[in-house]
């Protein structure tokens, strides 16, 4: 990797140069999931496992999810999914949808994107190699 692609990447990654160096170090050891200077970095390999592994820590936010993607997923009646909503029932539906949790990650992906879930503060991502890897780069504060 040359200077110029080396700085270009630290720039796209909002990090001061000390900082960009500690990501480094950690992409070269081969962390897959990691925070650099308010920076989280999440490899290409991972990041599928990584968002199904938050939204499944979470079955009430699951069920928060819009009534025709949870109707999608679990087949079922979009007016069905509102009315148990409307009851409150948020936990009680995100545990329908943790069989099928995998799919829920990946049609919430292409819906949104990565960074709706892993940026919070304006649901950005970039993405970046280092260390011959491609990582996702979101912030976190």
């Amino acid at each position: 990797m040359t200077y110029r692609t080396l700085n270009e990447a630290r720039a796209l990654a909002a990090i001061d140069v000390t900082s960009f160096r500690d990501a480094i170090a950690a992409a070269r050891a081969g962390e897959d999931d990691f925070e650099v200077d308010c920076q989280r970095f999440i490899s290409s390999d991972t990041i599928d496992g990584v968002l199904q592994d938050e939204l499944a820590s979470d079955p009430y936010v699951l069920g928060c999810f819009r009534a025709g993607f949870i109707a999608n997923i679990l087949d079922i009646d979009a007016k069905a999914v509102e009315d148990i909503q409307k009851a409150g029932a948020f936990e009680a539906l995100g545990k329908m949808l943790l069989p099928h949790i995998k799919k829920v990650a990946r049609n919430y992906a292409i819906a949104d994107g990565y960074g709706h879930h892993f940026d919070l503060w304006d649901g950005g991502e970039k993405k970046i190699t280092l260390a011959g890897r491609m990582y996702h780069v979101f912030r976190t504060d």
